[in-house]
């Protein structure tokens, strides 16, 4: 064979590895984009999934606030954002939005809005921080521990937050 012919045949065997080589390329680029697709996908159903249980366990019962040892106060969160707190038996409403990507929540009361950190959240109790205070409110569920003694209930509370 001559060197021309060797020459074109070479590359004739170039373009076609270079063809083969940009297609493998863009089938791993879509791969890589299809990954992260279903990889958002995931995240986006583990929140949806993660603020659904966490709104389950706040509107599945009410809450008595264990901070305040004057007097009882209830909050009940309702499954459609409104807020109901009880103190002496005179309810004020009021409304929550759960904030999930930040695993928080915002309750309105009287107009004013404050934004709290969800630390814990079960069936039997709710941590919340309010932000830029460190201030603490704890609740336990209402209907379980309504008849039960402040300090066992706190107990329980420090027990199933350290668990």
């Amino acid at each position: 064979m001559n060197k021309d012919v060797i020459d074109g045949l070479t590359i004739i065997a170039i373009i076609i590895i270079g063809f083969f080589l940009i297609r493998w390329i863009r089938r791993l680029k879509s791969t890589i984009s299809n990954d992260s697709i279903v990889s958002n996908s995931i995240t986006k159903v583990k929140k949806y999934t993660k603020q659904n249980i966490a709104k389950s366990y706040l509107t599945g019962c009410s809450w008595n606030l264990s901070n305040i040892t004057t007097s009882s106060v209830i909050f009940t969160f309702r499954s459609n954002s409104d807020l109901l707190v009880t103190k002496n038996g005179i309810v004020q409403k009021g409304s929550y939005e759960f904030i999930i990507d930040d695993n928080s929540i915002l309750i309105t009361r009287d107009g004013i809005t404050e934004h709290y950190n969800i630390k814990h959240i079960t069936n039997n109790f709710l941590f919340l921080i309010k932000l830029s205070t460190d201030t603490e409110l704890v609740f336990y569920n209402h209907s379980k521990y309504k008849d039960k003694e402040m300090e066992f209930i706190l107990h329980l509370a420090q027990k199933e937050l350290n668990s």
